[in-house]
């Protein structure tokens, strides 16, 4: 039984570590001046909910918590990789090839950091305004 589970989480990882090499191909490929504008935007949006601490499923629920990052975040992924062209794919698969054998991390943005966090500050204050949580402390 145990080495079910073994191979079950070893599979799980492998597939963790093509999304995340994915994930880096797409930065780069974002970064071209050479990819279509619709990619870009939704790329982007793919990304602000890759590298955002609030999940659509949270990982504390049990399985279904990581399949979202197993299915949901591969397949959108994958979807925007589908439409970039090939030479800025290549250029970009080369790009991600060079970060992971450096052991080096995507360059923090600290503008988009701001950004991000800023977006859920508002949708937090929106979904409280709306439900009239904020009279609550007004009291």
């Amino acid at each position: 039984m145990m080495g079910i589970y073994r191979a079950f989480k070893e599979y799980v990882n492998k597939i963790i570590r093509f999304s995340k090499f994915k994930v880096y191909v797409l930065w780069f490929a974002l970064k071209s001046p050479h990819t279509p504008k619709f990619i870009k935007f939704f790329g982007f949006i793919v990304l602000v909910y890759v590298l955002s601490p609030i999940d659509l499923i949270p990982d504390f629920i049990p399985i279904l918590g990581y399949l979202d990052e197993l299915v949901l975040v591969t397949m959108m992924v994958s979807l925007c990789l589908y439409f970039i062209p090939v030479d800025v794919m290549d250029e970009s698969i080369g790009m991600a090839k060079d970060l992971i054998q450096k052991q080096q991390r995507l360059p923090k943005q600290t503008l988009g950091i701001f950004l991000i966090l800023m977006i859920w500050v508002g949708v937090i204050w929106y979904i409280a305004s709306q439900t009239n949580a904020l009279e609550y402390f007004n009291k």
